[in-house]
């Protein structure tokens, strides 16, 4: 059976190559291989990492179809949990993994046109798909198909099928890119925001996150910011925008204050995309008055900050990328849960114009490293 070729040219070669071998913990597989595996009708599992809408036109019989936009696998990397399961595309998918896996005697992954394992970068988002594979299934050969999804079309096309149209994916392939903004307007400057808006939260200086204005008269925070009545007054708060299930109105019965609950739970099934419209309103309500608004959920970096990111793409005309890193230059803290993710990406898409460039530019390539900055050196894949 096939595996990985190191090509090396020193022992240093050799030894980083090996290193990068023990990380990945996967061997490579070729077409003919795969196919003699389909012929024979082996027991295999195949994920497919492409865009949905490549998977969607034609893949291999069989496969499933994952994702890890770029701004998740930042914080994946920074020790965030997660599961293959909630990657898959599909609920479909989702349901043929934990139900098939036991009995497959192999998992195998493909992307566009990946050469080897060797081409394959341990922080990449193909690199920690593997590794996070090799950690949930043990005992299970893990693959990586030689020359992807292109050379097996061309050489085996007779196993491969075009996608059934199956709506919307529950999170699009498409990586949520970190633009490099030295060269093109600053997104304050595409706000329009009032300058006295610090660039970069001083709370840092203070070892803690606390409430911070994202814009004239928005600010962003947890339960402990609301609960507390001189600081809501300090900054002329009157509208909170309460995003939890289960935190009660701190001062509900202060005439001063006006309450909108929004009572969604942080988990992989809230729906908080459908309550964006009313939430946007009571914002506007409060803002427009000439009035402070705070919105807020339990700890003030999941649910408040999905809702604060969604409001500046519409607002503000930001695209996700943008609206994301500006709230993270004010609370560093920021983190909305995967599900959350996946309802902003599909946010953007129904309010910015077709073929309008968006967040949504990169596929799970293995050559999608994190920047050197986003790195703890200190991580093994």
């Amino acid at each position: 059976m096939p595996s990985l070729t190191l090509l090396v040219d020193s022992p240093k070669t050799y030894r980083r190559a090996q290193v990068d071998r023990k990380k990945l913990m996967a061997r490579g597989a070729t077409v003919s291989w795969l196919s003699e595996q389909l012929k024979g009708n082996s027991y295999i599992m195949i994920l497919d990492c492409r865009p949905f809408g490549e998977y969607s036109r034609r893949h291999i019989q069989g496969a499933i179809n994952l994702t890890i936009p770029s701004l998740m696998l930042r914080r994946l990397k920074k020790g965030n949990n997660f599961s293959i399961p909630s990657l898959i595309t599909s609920e479909e998918g989702k349901e043929n993994f934990k139900k098939n896996l036991p009995m497959a005697s192999c998992v195998v992954l493909y992307d566009s046109s990946t050469k080897d394992l060797s081409s394959v970068g341990h922080n990449s988002a193909l690199g920690v798909v593997i590794k996070k594979l090799s950690e949930e299934c043990s005992a299970t050969n893990i693959r990586l198909l030689e020359g992807g999804f292109s050379k097996f079309e061309e050489k085996c096309s007779g196993f491969c099928e075009a996608g059934e149209e199956c709506g919307r994916p529950l999170l699009s392939l498409a990586g949520l890119t970190i633009h490099d903004t030295r060269n093109e307007q600053s997104t304050q400057q595409k706000a329009n925001l009032s300058s006295n808006v610090p660039t970069t939260p001083d709370n840092k200086k203070r070892g803690k996150i606390e409430m911070v204005e994202i814009l004239p008269r928005l600010f962003l925070g947890g339960e402990k910011e609301a609960s507390n009545l001189d600081l809501l007054k300090k900054n002329k708060i009157s509208h909170v925008l309460n995003v939890t299930h289960d935190r009660p109105n701190a001062f509900a019965d202060v005439n001063d204050f006006t309450y909108k609950n929004i009572p969604v739970e942080d988990n992989w099934k809230a729906n908080l995309a459908d309550l964006f419209p009313e939430a946007f309103s009571f914002i506007d309500e409060g803002r427009e008055k000439g009035n402070g608004v705070l919105v807020h959920c339990l700890a003030g970096v999941s649910r408040s900050v999905t809702i604060t990111i969604a409001y500046l793409m519409s607002d503000q005309g930001l695209n996700l990328n943008e609206a994301y890193d500006f709230v993270k230059a004010r609370k560093s803290n920021v983190s909305p849960n995967f599900n959350f993710m996946g309802q902003l990406l599909e946010f953007e898409r129904s309010i910015r114009p077709p073929h309008t460039p968006s967040s949504t530019t990169s596929t799970l390539s293995p050559a999608s490293s994190l920047d050197e900055s986003e790195l703890d050196t200190s991580d093994t894949i």
